[in-house]
């Protein structure tokens, strides 16, 4: 499946985004959410995102990932890698909900006070994130943190590989990466995370509450 909601990229032939579209590549889905309906549990679904597509996600439920075995690519460099900004609740967040989901190559930008998590992983075992950026708008709208799983269900595996993490709060008590849970086979490679405001007694990358 295709998505795209960037008509500054359109090529002859080509329509912009529609989830009323067949989402292929000349006539996409405009959504990222509207695509994942269309995926099939363990079929081995790839969405891919074109560069310079952008959505605002608004609630807990307006991005879900609940189709298991989905692989997700983001296309393009730097900025124009597709972006996810979260705002209008601190509630604000993707839920992960089933298993064998990945995410490649994406950005996602915290735009509200004190957002929880980008990401909260329920029972989903084997989620990756790999090569994305988790950035704050400011000093005070921005993420907590830009993983973390809930307590006492299975997310084996959570593996977050490349990513940039920078985070401008200026009061914070949670690290970038949260783990409620037992876990076995917790990845987490090659990442780089920026704290541009000191925060003393925070863990800076990881804290894992089952040690």
């Amino acid at each position: 499946w295709w998505v795209s909601n960037a008509a500054a990229t359109l090529l002859p032939g080509q329509i912009g985004g529609s989830d009323g579209n067949p989402g292929t590549f000349n006539a996409p889905f405009k959504t990222l959410e509207y695509a994942i309906t269309r995926c099939t549990a363990n079929r081995g679904d790839i969405i891919f995102i074109k560069p310079g597509h952008a959505e605002t996600i608004s609630s807990a439920t307006a991005l879900v990932f609940d189709i298991a075995g989905v692989a997700i690519v983001g296309l393009g460099l730097g900025t124009k890698r597709p972006t996810f900004t979260l705002d209008t609740a601190a509630t604000t967040t993707i839920p992960v909900s089933a298993d064998n989901i990945s995410v490649l190559n994406c950005r996602f930008i915290g735009n509200f006070l004190s957002i929880t998590s980008a990401f909260t992983v329920a029972a989903a075992a084997n989620f990756t994130i790999d090569n994305c950026s988790f950035t704050d708008t400011s000093a005070i709208l921005g993420f907590l943190s830009a993983v973390k799983t809930t307590v006492s269900v299975n997310s084996d595996f959570l593996q977050v590989s490349n990513c940039f993490i920078k985070s401008d709060a200026t009061t914070k008590s949670v690290a970038p990466i949260v783990v409620l849970n037992t876990m076995t086979g917790l990845t987490l490679t090659d990442n780089l995370v920026v704290q541009t405001v000191a925060q003393n007694n925070v863990s800076q990358f990881l804290s894992h509450a089952a040690l």
